[in-house]
């Protein structure tokens, strides 16, 4: 036994449900049903113990036990398919950081690369992501390497083994990256970057996640350095891959407002439209085997896990996912679904959001939260308009007009504000009469009554919010702009029913001086 390893632990076939079986747990349909006693009326076969006992050994790390086991006729390679998640001896002996049982197992024959149900991981997944001392950890990845193991297999979130690892020493055991890239790149290095780029191995490395999430394009556009981000799309570079946070490069150079950047990005074949993945953290239960990693076994190397979403596809330039990509989580923690204009817009770039709509980028796609980027600069006005800053003020007046002289439709409305209601509903709402009256400004025509007219599902109209919030500025903006007053929402009710139910006098004064003007008309 290794100095650095622990001693085994007694054996019964019935371990802690830390370990690997309960002989007492429940089956899903027992846990329905809400019976807290043992399993009625199963038999196990005397397979399923030996079995089971084996697991029960890997995970104490017995190897005497392990070798007397299989020996004795159990196959080294048995899985529990009812309720382990496929776990092998080898799995478990793995992800506990067990030397003594890993090397027992290995000269038993124990399939190296043998994947789980649960994650298709194999041994080496488990090793890398699993508990025990640094030690511990690398003389197990150590013996698994040696046995054959293979560093390249992807599991079911397509993450090679070496994404798990906690340190440089043990990525690099696991035929992982060396990230001198990332190095020289954030260095300024060109010359080193040069003669890194002429003696890459392969694209992996060209397109590798560093311990910050980025790949070294998303670097490169970071610190706006255009002469390493050409220099890596001349080598092959994917301008489309995504980092850990589900970004692609052309997201960072808006997000650094380079229109230079951007230019190389979209020359290179970027999607003008590209959206940020959806991001997610695993379901974090505890250590327990048979469960999804705790967000920890990421190592320092990397972020939380992140997933793709399924509205962008799984393959294609728009949608191939990076090796680090998830699929499967249950908590959205930031915002997503966002194009490259959604962040110019947000960091108050009109030149850029200028060249992306320029370039053909499309002003009424929606992120995550149903917001367009006419929705966000909106948000970016109120919150100026809020504070008091008249310089942004005027830079967010700027976008908005940017956004609708380019196409963005006014009539779009957000879910958050409600079932068919337009940006001027929410103008109106609000009380900001600069933003409805640009609304209205640059809309014409037939489109822009409307807009004016527009009424949601409750057969709301713009005017009609004005005047159940007393907001006198918009109201009388909305009606010298020719809304119309006299339209009845789903209760039959108009502005000026509406007006004089909430006791707003003001508002109930301006529709009547108006309507006596039309009427005078």
């Amino acid at each position: 036994m290794s100095d650095s390893e622990e001693a085994p632990t007694s054996l019964a076939v019935s371990v802690p449900v830390g370990g690997v079986y309960d002989s007492e747990a429940r089956t899903p349909q027992e846990e329905s049903n809400g019976d807290t006693g043992r399993r009625r009326g199963r038999k196990r076969s005397s397979e399923q113990l030996q079995g089971e006992a084996l697991l029960s050994a890997a995970s104490h790390n017995d190897a005497a036990t392990i070798r007397d086991l299989v020996q004795g006729g159990v196959s080294v390679d048995w899985a529990d398919a009812l309720g382990g998640g496929g776990q092998t001896a080898l799995h478990l002996a793995a992800i506990a950081g067990h030397v003594d049982a890993v090397r027992c197992l290995i000269d038993l024959g124990a399939s190296v690369n043998k994947v789980n149900d649960i994650s298709s991981a194999t041994p080496l997944h488990l090793a890398a992501m699993g508990r025990g001392t640094r030690e511990r950890k690398l003389q197990v990845i150590s013996a698994l390497v040696a046995a054959g193991a293979d560093c390249f297999i992807e599991d079911r979130y397509q993450s090679q083994p070496w994404h798990y690892a906690h340190d440089e020493v043990m990525r690099l055991a696991m035929k992982g990256p060396d990230f001198k890239l990332h190095k020289a790149i954030l260095n300024r290095d060109e010359a080193a970057l040069r003669q890194l780029l002429q003696t890459l191995d392969s694209s992996e490395q060209l397109n590798a996640v560093g311990p910050d999430g980025n790949t070294p394009l998303h670097v490169a556009a970071s610190i706006a350095c255009p002469i390493a981000v050409a220099a890596l799309l001349k080598a092959g570079a994917n301008p489309n891959e995504r980092n850990e946070h589900g970004t692609m490069g052309l997201h960072t150079a808006a997000n650094v407002l380079s229109e230079e950047i951007a230019d190389l990005l979209l020359q290179a074949g970027a999607a003008i439209d590209g959206k940020s993945f959806l991001v997610h953290e695993y379901s974090s239960k505890g250590q327990n085997w048979v469960e999804s990693p705790d967000p920890s076994s990421r190592g320092a190397l990397s972020s939380p896990a992140f997933g793709m979403d399924r509205d962008v596809g799984d393959g294609g330039a728009e949608g191939k996912p990076s090796p680090r990509s998830r699929k499967e989580y249950k908590s959205v923690t930031a915002a997503e679904h966002e194009t490259a204009l959604h962040v110019a817009v947000r960091k108050g770039g009109v030149p850029m959001a200028k060249f992306l709509m320029a370039r053909g980028a499309a002003p009424d796609l929606t992120d995550r939260a149903g917001k367009t980027p006419l929705h966000v600069a909106l948000e970016c006005l109120l919150e100026a308009s809020r504070i008091g800053n008249g310089a942004e003020t005027q830079g967010c007046m700027e976008m908005v007009r940017l956004l609708l002289e380019n196409g963005a439709c006014p009539r779009l409305g957000n879910p958050l504000w409600g079932r068919q209601r337009t940006t001027l509903h929410w103008a109106a709402q609000c009380g900001h009469v600069d933003a409805l009256e640009v609304l209205v400004g640059c809309t014409f025509g037939l489109n822009r009554q409307r807009l004016l007219d527009a009424q949601d599902d409750k057969g709301m109209t713009a005017v009609m919010c004005a005047a159940q919030e007393g907001k006198v500025g918009c109201l009388e903006a909305l009606l010298r702009n020719g809304a119309d007053a006299s339209i009845r929402n789903a209760e039959g009710l108009t502005a000026r029913d509406i007006a004089a139910a909430g006791g707003m006098a003001a508002a109930l004064c301006i529709i009547d001086t108006f309507a006596t003007f039309a009427s005078v008309a």
